[in-house]
């Protein structure tokens, strides 16, 4: 069977104007658009008339009006206490699925948010909720030192808390140091050489050589930061030189040089004794002057001379061992 074209014409007119209708339809739907509904008015008789959260403070401050609210709280901070009193009388408070006006809210861990419903509920049976959501702080990451000392020594270079490594050189006579650490945060954990502590005594190893100090600053939110001290004990010194020479029976005739070891003086026959006062250059050298310890700086016993030549022996010890003698001899003058 054929189709006439009037009746194909008829076809196709009556497809156009169907989309035409659509077309038009979807426009003006288009048009229409609004935004989202506007908020449900909280129902007048299961509103609050108060409500707290322990620890913090609401965002927005309460209004009996207003159904969400956020509180910060500290991330030491392990459980909330939410409070909450309805307006009606005989109307219900359950905060957080519990009936109850006053209910303690357990948190999250630190960083996270908890939210915790307050349902009111009206003697006509109408309900609204409101929500609290606590917003615990996350743990700090300060892992910084705030200071770094040790005693005796300096540090080098000195401290600044981003610096992490450290040079100290301290005397060969120094066998041990007091290393004080003191964090930014604090609450955040010190250990030096492995114990947990702020301060330590740190025995050094033997003269000459380089003893590791470490510091471990842990943060709250476990990051750790490491300090490290290299403690320098010198050598013991070489030093056995005198840096001044007298005597008291006579002046020397030579004028006193710590690399000349021999000096004569002249005295009258009639000195019986007299004293040496021998000085050090290295404060670590130690003394002896014919034979007896002496102090240097200091005036010796009396050394009682004998015969016309008398020669008195100065030793001087290094603090490495080595020694190095000088000689005064006391000439008596028969004149």
């Amino acid at each position: 069977m054929r189709y006439h074209s009037s009746q194909r014409n008829m076809v196709w007119t009556v497809l156009f104007s169907l989309l035409t209708i659509l077309s038009f339809n979807a426009c003006s739907d288009a048009n229409n658009v609004t935004g989202p509904p506007e908020p449900v008015p909280l129902s007048p008789d299961a509103k609050l008339s108060s409500l707290t959260v322990t620890s913090g403070s609401l965002q927005p401050a309460f209004s009996s009006d207003v159904a969400i609210y956020t509180v910060d709280v500290a991330a030491p901070i392990t459980s909330v206490i939410v409070t909450a009193q309805p307006q009606a009388a005989g109307a219900t408070v359950s905060i957080n699925g519990q009936t109850s006006n006053s209910q303690s809210v357990s948190l999250g861990t630190p960083g996270s948010n908890t939210p915790i419903p307050i349902v009111v509920t009206a003697q006509s049976g109408s309900q609204n909720t409101y929500i609290v959501t606590v917003n615990r702080t996350p743990l700090a990451g300060n892992n910084n030192l705030q200071g770094l000392t040790v005693s005796p020594g300096s540090l080098a270079p000195a401290f600044t808390a981003s610096t992490i490594r450290y040079d100290v050189n301290v005397a060969s006579s120094i066998a041990s140091v007091i290393v004080t650490a003191q964090p930014q945060d604090s609450g955040a954990t010190v250990s030096i050489n492995g114990q947990t502590t702020t301060s330590l005594t740190v025995p050094l190893g033997a003269e000459g050589s380089i003893t590791l100090i470490s510091i471990e600053v842990i943060a709250p939110n476990t990051s750790q930061k490491a300090y490290t001290l290299f403690v320098n004990r010198a050598l013991p010194s070489g030093n056995n030189n005198l840096s001044a020479l007298s005597v008291s029976a006579g002046g020397l005739e030579s004028m006193f040089n710590p690399a000349t070891t021999t000096y004569d003086v002249t005295a009258p026959t009639t000195t019986e004794n007299t004293t040496v006062t021998a000085t050090v250059e290295d404060s670590t050298a130690t003394l002896t002057i014919d034979g007896s310890t002496a102090i240097s700086g200091m005036p010796s016993a009396p050394i009682a001379l004998s015969g016309k030549h008398h020669e008195i022996r100065i030793v001087v010890t290094a603090g490495n061992g080595t020694k190095n003698t000088y000689i005064v001899n006391i000439n008596r003058d028969d004149d």
